[in-house]
């Protein structure tokens, strides 16, 4: 009976550190993201990302499927606010969920300042980001 016992808990524990190894691999892509993003590396941020991603935005009317244009859409971004970045608030994993709370700031070409408080949720399956839902105020 008592090696019985010992083999359950020895498989549970190592179901639980898989499970928590492959959190700590999803939050080191989701951080990955964003450091790319303050370098404004944005053929790297793209790689975190599955060729066919959903990617929800407020500013956009539907979401977006794949992340060919992404480069090119977050230069854009860049060249009206060249010192863009974000900040990680916090960052909750809980198997491939991803939410991150961040703000984003920086100041425009026309010398506007702003910052954007952000909620992000990320979907990661094998080691790729599938979805990135993003929700933020675009009234204020």
């Amino acid at each position: 009976m008592k090696s019985i016992l010992t083999t359950i808990l020895l498989f549970l524990g190592s179901i639980a550190f898989a499970q928590t190894n492959q959190e700590q691999q999803n939050k080191s892509i989701a951080l990955g993201v964003f450091e790319a993003f303050n370098a404004h590396d944005w053929q790297k941020m793209a790689g975190y990302y599955h060729d066919e991603a959903v990617i929800e935005d407020p500013s956009e009317p539907e979401p977006v499927i794949g992340v060919a244009d992404m480069p090119t859409k977050y230069a854009g971004y860049a060249e009206f606010v060249p010192d863009i970045q974000d900040k990680v608030t916090n960052l909750y994993v809980f198997r491939n969920h991803v939410v991150i709370e961040f703000t984003s700031h920086g100041t425009t070409i026309e010398g506007d300042a702003f910052s954007l408080p952000i909620c992000t949720i990320m979907t990661i399956e094998d080691g790729k980001i599938t979805r990135d839902a993003s929700y933020y105020d675009l009234k204020n």
